[in-house]
């Protein structure tokens, strides 16, 4: 149950400008619009909502488990509920596609999504999540291929482009039967126009003090080092090239395949449930605003990863938290901090119930 991290960033954002005048601004008149809502599709209703699904690959609704090995066992709601999928049973293998299902707004815009997405099997295909701002030009947003794992895997997205009006599910299945591919809970934020000022006032401009500008701060541990992050010497990370001596951990680093990334060796006595193997990192000025990393967390005995952070070093809190089996890849988290005030984080993990739970970050 070897635990390991690599390649990862966070954002040290520096205090704002600070204005040696505030100048009284005249406020505009403004045109209220429609405010940002939040539309749901959970399937529950055994139908797709504000989804259409293609009529040459169409997508199936089902409660329970499908009729391969590799589908889900149940929905993500409730347990008893349903889901939307794609069966990969004869005659829709091999790579059969694409299976699309489609949803489209006539006003405001798609700014961020959130799903469930179930994708188990040696043979898996292909999930993507495709944008549009007309329905005509499409971009790939997200995509998984292959095996990851037999759990439900959360996305949330967020979208750069302030004109996504449409979105669709492009789905193609993998060399055998074992491919089925499943999403559940899918979410998106409905937003509106800004504000029109009837009226746009000449705003005078205070004199700024300028300070430090926000940097990005990396570790890919390829130094053989653990750069700003400090292990604990209780329960100590160390840093591998290659492959643990267990058969679940990496067997590789994220960021070039032959470099480290940080683990917890899950061998004995480190099994079972030993920890928390703590792994930290405090800024003395500033803030941290957002992290990226991947992790890699497999194996049916796994344990539990945790990134904590804190204000003062003192009160902690559980900000990112995976336990069990995310499947034999490489899996990237990017996360944001509601607070402005983070100085410090620290990756806290347990083994799981035998040797066969190693965690690893990177990048």
């Amino acid at each position: 149950s070897d635990i390991a991290i690599d390649d990862f960033s966070y954002y040290n954002v520096a205090p704002t400008y600070s204005p040696t005048h505030i100048p009284t601004i005249p406020q505009p008149t403004m045109i209220p619009s429609i405010f940002s809502t939040i539309r749901t599709n959970d399937f529950d209703s055994n139908d797709f909502g504000f989804f259409t699904t293609s009529t040459t690959y169409p997508w199936t609704l089902l409660s329970g488990a499908t009729t391969s090995v590799n589908g889900p066992s149940y929905d993500h709601t409730t347990g008893s509920g349903y889901y939307a999928y794609v069966e990969a049973s004869s005659p829709n293998h091999p790579y059969v596609g694409p299976f699309t299902l489609d949803l489209s707004i006539s006003y405001n815009r798609i700014s961020s999504v959130s799903f469930y997405y179930h994708m188990y099997g040696n043979s898996m295909g292909e999930l993507t999540l495709q944008s549009s701002s007309d329905g005509t030009i499409w971009y790939d947003s997200w995509n998984k291929t292959g095996n990851q794992g037999d759990s439900w895997q959360a996305v949330d997205l967020s979208f750069s482009s302030s004109t996504i009006r449409y979105l669709r599910f492009s789905a193609t299945t993998g060399s055998s039967y074992e491919s089925d591919i499943a999403i559940d809970d899918f979410s998106y934020y409905n937003v509106a126009p800004t504000y029109s000022p009837t009226h746009i006032p000449t705003i005078p401009q205070p004199t700024m003090i300028p300070s430090i500008f926000s940097t990005i701060r990396t570790n890919d541990f390829d130094s053989n080092d653990f750069g700003f992050f400090t292990t604990s010497t209780t329960y100590p990370w160390t840093l591998l090239s290659g492959a643990t001596t267990s058969v679940n951990g990496p067997s590789y680093d994220h960021t070039t395949g032959s470099g480290y990334y940080a683990y917890v060796e899950a061998s004995s006595p480190n099994h079972p449930y030993v920890g928390p193997f703590t792994l930290d990192l405090s800024i003395s000025y500033n803030r941290i605003s957002s992290v990226s990393f991947y992790y890699h967390m497999y194996g049916n005995s796994m344990g539990e990863l945790t990134l904590q952070s804190s204000s003062d070093g003192t009160i902690w809190y559980d900000s990112w938290n995976k336990t069990g089996n995310q499947g034999d890849s490489w899996q990237a988290v990017d996360l944001s901090f509601s607070s402005s005030t983070i100085r410090y984080l620290r990756f806290s993990a347990t083994t799981g119930s035998s040797y066969e739970s190693d965690i690893a970050i990177d990048d």
